[in-house]
């Protein structure tokens, strides 16, 4: 039986929005539980109406050490589907389709419970809404949002008890085949993300909400060796958690392709530069020490490019432009992980100090 008071560790590392240099929305602003319209349109789950449904709503809770009572619903929907809403000065509502209660054990159902109660405790519902039309903005709050899968997977995990349950209940979900189909070894399932590799960002999973499911069930076994998970079963040892985070951080990036890893670095370097320039130049005139620095961190070549975008201009057209590429590249960076570019920054050593002045004062 798990504790509320210990679920916050369940968080994967990029599953904060200021990563993404967001705020939270306010609790006043997000989305309304549904209750009433569920209380006409669906059949709520009773100890006497579903005895079994409300008796593995209960399991889950008392696993995961929730003290928060639940108000839930089925309704008769073939797709394989969940969800838990938060309401103002509402009991929390569940709502599971009569379709995934047919295809998962009670033990897997109890997977995609904790599932979505793991999206409700860590105020996923809060996290910010964009617009497509807003793209860089939007591609973070999709990579926020796919962060927030792998942790709530977490609590679906330590709801479920096993990780052959919860591979198994990831498996079917996926498939929409049942127990009939499956073979003895479901962990073969994480052997698929060998074969996820492309050279191009492929745009559909930039704009993904989930992770494909094989990439979340290797995230899942990867929390298993953790120190976390270790813990919570009474074990000892396991690797650190953040080193686990650290493996699935390199999976999702995997996903999208050799060519999101260049593309962050190229971004990381030009905002790393350019924001050096506007440190240096704040008078319209690069020194000769403020040279030597640049061409130590960036080298020669970079150096030589910037008197080339210079040559000509004036101390005010110099200022005017530096800041002009800093805030292009800054809309650039703000796709990737916060955390990410703090790792690149401390390796610019000598002007390491200076880009945390300059990039990371106003989240500090």
């Amino acid at each position: 039986m798990g504790s509320q008071s210990n679920l916050e560790t369940l968080r994967f590392s990029l599953d904060r929005p200021e990563h993404f240099g967001f705020e939270p929305i306010s609790e006043l602003d997000a989305p309304v539980s549904p209750l009433n319209r569920f209380s006409n349109r669906h059949v709520e789950i009773t100890r006497n109406l579903f005895p079994s449904l409300y008796s593995i709503i209960e399991r889950t809770r008392r696993r995961l050490g929730i003290e928060t009572q639940f108000t839930a619903f089925v309704s008769a929907d073939e797709s394989i589907n969940a969800a838990c809403f938060s309401g103002k000065g509402e009991r929390i509502l569940l709502w599971i389709s009569s379709g995934i209660t047919k295809l998962l054990s009670k033990d897997e159902l109890s997977f995609v419970l904790g599932h979505e109660i793991g999206h409700w405790f860590l105020n996923h519902s809060q996290y910010p809404r964009m617009e497509p039309s807003d793209s860089s903005l939007f591609i973070a709050r999709q990579s926020l949002s796919r962060a927030a899968e792998v942790s709530a997977d977490r609590f679906g995990l330590i709801a479920c008890g096993e990780l052959e349950i919860a591979l198994r209940a990831m498996v079917k979900s996926a498939s929409g085949l049942p127990d009939s189909f499956l073979g003895p070894n479901v962990s073969e399932f994480v052997n698929q993300t060998k074969r996820i590799t492309s050279r191009h960002v492929p745009i559909d999973e930039m704009f993904a909400t989930h992770p494909p499911m094989p990439i979340r069930a290797r995230a899942l076994f990867w929390y298993t060796m953790s120190d976390d998970y270790l813990t919570r079963r009474r074990q000892t040892g396991g690797t650190d958690k953040g080193l686990i985070d650290t493996r699935i951080e390199k999976d999702l990036s995997k996903v999208l392709g050799r060519d999101y890893e260049l593309n962050r670095k190229s971004a990381f370097e030009r905002i790393c530069f350019w924001t050096c320039l506007l440190e240096f130049t704040t008078d319209g005139v690069l020194g000769q020490e403020e040279q030597n620095q640049i061409k130590d961190v960036f080298g020669q070549d970079m150096l030589d490019r910037f008197k080339r975008f210079a040559h000509g201009m004036s101390k005010s057209q110099v200022i005017e432009s530096v800041e002009k590429q800093v805030c292009d590249a800054q809309n650039a960076v703000r796709t990737y992980p916060l955390p990410h570019l703090r790792k690149y920054v401390e390796a610019k050593g000598p002007v390491s100090p200076i880009l945390k002045k300059r990039l990371f004062a106003r989240r500090d």
